[in-house]
């Protein structure tokens, strides 16, 4: 699968990923726009709810951003809910994770990428999870 392929529900390992949120078609236009990473910037799982971000350069709006490494750590799970939350770099390189946030049914909502800045990776928090899946 490419990068920008949406499993459908056999392929995914959680149905939620299966699913095209507003958020996915905001990081596509970002990139079609010449936004987005240029380089390095993957984000790796590192342990519990804490993930790394590697050192990369990244395109925001005209300018380019120098990503130091550094790990983010994750809000607690919510003992019921799976929650989607997502790691994201602005145009002043201060990485951090915007946590998820449920719809009327109490099923997960991507959050909206923040102004001046670029999706890195989306988080799965599992119910009552301490720790992320690599995958």
């Amino acid at each position: 699968m490419s990068p920008w392929d949406v499993p459908n529900e056999v392929q995914a390992n959680l149905p939620e990923q299966a699913i095209l949120y507003s958020s996915d078609l905001d990081a596509l236009v970002q990139g079609i726009n010449g936004e987005g990473v240029s380089s390095g910037c993957q984000v790796t799982w590192t342990s519990g709810l804490t993930v790394n971000v590697a050192l990369g350069v990244a395109r925001i709006g005209s300018s380019d951003v120098n990503v130091e490494a550094g790990d983010l750590t994750s809000d607690a799970a919510d003992p019921n809910l799976l929650r989607i939350d997502i790691v994201v770099v602005n145009s002043s390189a201060v990485k951090s994770i915007v946590k998820g946030t449920w719809d009327n049914f109490n099923r997960p909502l991507m959050p909206a990428i923040p102004a001046n800045s670029i999706l890195l990776a989306a988080l799965y928090i599992e119910p009552g999870a301490t720790a992320l899946s690599a995958t």
